[in-house]
């Protein structure tokens, strides 16, 4: 069984080397300034770039989150 957690945090840089440094969990997956295709948020076109990491620890996903920008999200409406 695999659980996937999703942390919104305002600098992945700064939270991989926390998750690295203080909680011994690596590799990671970085994935810089990514932007959907064709997203559509509550209804209407748009959506945010962000950057992406994710992890493993043991049968655990972690993921992070970034937001680069000011654009209505899912991850500014969560935060």
């Amino acid at each position: 069984r695999y659980y996937h957690t999703g942390h919104v945090v305002p600098d992945v840089r700064a939270a991989l080397r926390h998750w690295v440094e203080q909680l011994g969990v690596g590799p990671w997956v970085l994935f810089e300034r990514m932007e959907f295709v064709d997203p559509v948020y509550r209804g209407r076109p748009g959506g945010p770039t962000v950057t992406l990491a994710f992890a493993a620890a043991g049968d655990h996903f972690v993921e992070l989150i970034e937001q680069h920008d000011p654009h209505p999200s899912i991850y500014r409406e969560c935060c």
